[in-house]
């Protein structure tokens, strides 16, 4: 047999095997795959399509940044929240996050900076004008702490937390019926706060009510007995008398 002929029934043979006749449909190797491959990559990217920093990026050093100020790595976290807000300068969680960072770092005015541009871009966030009085607590700027807590109360006046520490602010400044008042407040909405009972007691204490100042220390040892702030409170209100 010739060898057209042998060439020709191999041929035969090879196109009736479902791995020939896919090899025999594929296109060339020299150059029909890699342009489609190319075509794809730009198919997928689109029109127009940037290749720079984009939200997801904010979010993901946004999350490293939160990370190290867990591991109590806080310059470490703020070059994180820097670069989210490189990428999103409305990312108002990660000015918060880095006001917290900065606080840790007992950079208190750098602090408040954090939390005013929080506030520009949302001011009906609660916690972000709460942490802002704490931070001016430290100051030792009472009257402005108080401006704060008072707009945090606006947003949420069940927050306990706020109510107490506007009463410490108040007592720095003398301020002690007031505190009281802030204390009474916090403890309508929970009535077992061992916290605010001491506070109170302190206040109480601080007017010459010695009697009131011990039934409220009183109060916070019905719900821990073994609680010492309560117990030094009242020691020191039993004395007091005494001193004058």
């Amino acid at each position: 047999m010739c060898r057209v002929g042998v060439y020709l029934i191999l041929m035969f043979a090879l196109a009736n095997l479902p791995q020939a006749r896919l090899v025999l449909s594929l296109p060339s190797i020299a150059g029909e795959d890699k342009p489609q491959a190319k075509k794809g990559v730009a198919e997928k990217a689109g029109p127009g399509r940037s290749e720079g920093p984009t939200p997801k990026d904010a979010q993901a050093w946004y999350n490293k940044g939160n990370a190290l100020n867990s591991l109590g790595r806080y310059e470490e976290a703020i070059t994180c929240f820097d670069k989210a807000l490189e990428i999103d300068p409305k990312f108002a969680l990660a000015w918060n996050d880095k006001g917290e960072a900065l606080h840790l770092l007992k950079k208190y005015e750098e602090e408040i900076v954090c939390y005013d541009k929080a506030l520009e871009i949302d001011p009906k966030v609660a916690y972000s004008w709460y942490f802002k009085s704490e931070a001016l607590v430290l100051l030792k700027k009472y009257e402005e702490a108080i401006a704060c807590y008072d707009k945090a109360l606006e947003i949420d006046p069940k927050d306990i937390l706020t109510w107490n520490k506007k009463g410490g602010a108040l007592r720095q400044l003398g301020k002690y019926e007031e505190a009281i008042v802030c204390y009474d407040k916090a403890l309508e909405i929970d009535p077992k706060d061992i916290d605010v009972w001491n506070n109170k007691g302190g206040a109480l204490r601080q007017l010459g009510k010695y009697e009131e100042a011990i039934a409220c220390y009183d109060k916070a040892l019905e719900i821990d007995p073994e609680d010492d702030e309560a117990w030094g409170g009242k020691m020191l209100t039993i004395v007091s008398p005494l001193k004058k």
